[in-house]
């Protein structure tokens, strides 16, 4: 896993890999320069390959590929150089690891309006945006966030007609085209999905009854879009972006 810290030897906060074990930390230098990432990052599960948000490129914020080479890390790679947007962030890695998926947009935090779903391949060509709000029936808001892969579409967050309300819940890009599906109806205040090789995903769903607080309580959902395990009951977990591994 990737995240930014003030340990192992960092000059500031920078970004570090921990392993599934958590046994020592390892500060992530491409090029042999100390980095502090403009968001989350991502890691394939081998942890050889780094997708980082970060300053430099042609636009505010950028996404970068850094491959580690032995005992160190690789220059960084622009993957986002083709991009429209002004704003590249949020990456997550497709279940193959060929492809990034990310927020992409004219503002710095998609709330703000506009935001859309992109995706890159890891040598930065084919970018396309790969879905926005105007997709969507009759959406509250002006964006759509979060966009993982899933072995059937990318799976992303956005509001949905619920009951006289619009409550943000997930949907689903079909792979084989057609328009977007709200696949999380059923279970609505639910953000920050994460797909799984088994069509399972992670999400964070702030209505289960009985969550009276409305926290983002971390939920295992099935294909049918049904609650499997609630992991984190009575816990807000921080709706920064969560990360799977497989």
């Amino acid at each position: 896993m990737l995240l930014p810290t003030e340990r192992f030897g960092c000059a500031s906060e920078c970004l570090a890999l921990i392993p599934a074990d958590v046994s020592l930390g390892e500060v992530v230098r491409p090029g042999g320069i100390e980095i502090s990432p403009e968001g989350v990052a991502a890691v394939t599960a081998g942890g050889d390959l780094v997708i980082y948000p970060g300053q430099g490129g042609p636009h505010q914020v950028d996404l970068f590929a850094t491959r580690r080479v032995g005992t160190t890390w690789d220059a960084p790679v622009l993957l986002t150089n083709g991009s429209t947007y002004p704003y590249n962030n949020m990456p997550s890695l497709t279940l193959d690891d060929a492809r990034v998926l990310f927020d992409c947009g004219p503002m710095a935090y998609p709330e703000s309006g506009g935001n859309d779903a992109c995706e890159v391949a890891i040598d930065g060509s084919g970018f396309r945006r790969v879905v926005s709000a105007t997709s969507l029936p009759d959406p509250r808001n002006s964006y759509v966030q979060n966009p993982h892969d899933s072995p059937d579409g990318v799976l992303f967050e956005s509001s949905w007609p619920i009951g006289g309300e619009s409550p943000e819940t997930v949907w689903l890009l079909p792979a084989g085209g057609g328009l977007p599906m709200p696949i999380g109806r059923r279970l609505p205040n639910m953000v920050s999905p994460c797909g799984l090789a088994d069509g399972r995903f992670w999400a964070l769903w702030l209505g289960r009854p009985g969550n009276a607080g409305g926290g983002h309580e971390l939920t295992l959902v099935s294909r049918d879009g049904m609650t499997e395990t609630v992991l984190t009951p009575g816990i807000d977990v921080s709706d920064i972006g969560i990360g799977c591994s497989q």
